[in-house]
């Protein structure tokens, strides 16, 4: 039963193809990241047209949060 649990766990958590925001990667606590204040900061670094599920115009500092204890 643990094992099973556990592995509904990690599925929902890892493998879900529609994550919130909740459960996306976090942001390093770097001096670019730390300036970044409009999504248009994030792209002269990032590409998103590369990214899986992303679009030109996303929002990414809604989701991409800062790390604070990193």
């Amino acid at each position: 039963m643990y094992r099973l649990s556990f592995l509904i766990l990690f599925l929902v958590l890892v493998g879900c193809e529609a994550r919130v925001a909740l459960y996306a990667p976090r942001r390093m606590p770097t001096a670019d990241h730390l300036k970044a204040a409009t999504p248009s900061d994030c792209r002269g670094c990032h590409d998103t047209a590369n990214l899986l599920r992303h679009k030109a115009d996303d929002d990414c500092l809604s989701c991409h949060k800062l790390c604070k204890g990193c």
